[in-house]
């Protein structure tokens, strides 16, 4: 399969948009392009998921320690296909906002494989 640009782009917009949805509080948004079976590796132990259904309700729990105070700065993304699958890799530096001030938290990657379903990217 050659990656064509068409597709990376929407795939590219598609993690966007989740991010910002993110970002915002909105989980729906953020879980909209996830398969069922999806398998989350957070940073931390407790953000293991091999379920959308787990990753959706730990977000809905969690998104007001993130909404409105976490920014997401710095993105470097790329795209490409291995063996039918496209992977998706990004490096970014989060931000936190502390007592009105914004503060640099850390840098960090994150990594997607998406996968096609029944002529559709999850």
């Amino acid at each position: 399969m050659a990656l064509s640009s068409i597709l990376k782009e929407k795939i590219i917009s598609r993690h966007n948009e989740m991010f910002e949805a993110f970002l915002s509080g909105d989980i729906d948004g953020f879980t909209a392009w996830w398969a069922d079976n999806i398998i989350i590796y957070g940073t931390a132990i407790s953000e293991v998921f091999t379920n959308k259904k787990a990753a959706f309700d730990f977000y809905i729990s969690t998104r007001d320690q993130v909404t409105g105070l976490v920014r997401m700065e710095n993105k470097k993304v790329n795209i490409y296909e291995q063996n039918g699958y496209l992977i998706l890799t990004e490096e970014l530096d989060f931000y936190v906002k502390v007592a009105e001030e914004w503060m640099f938290y850390h840098h960090s990657r994150l990594t997607e494989v998406w996968s096609e379903i029944n002529n559709e990217w999850y």
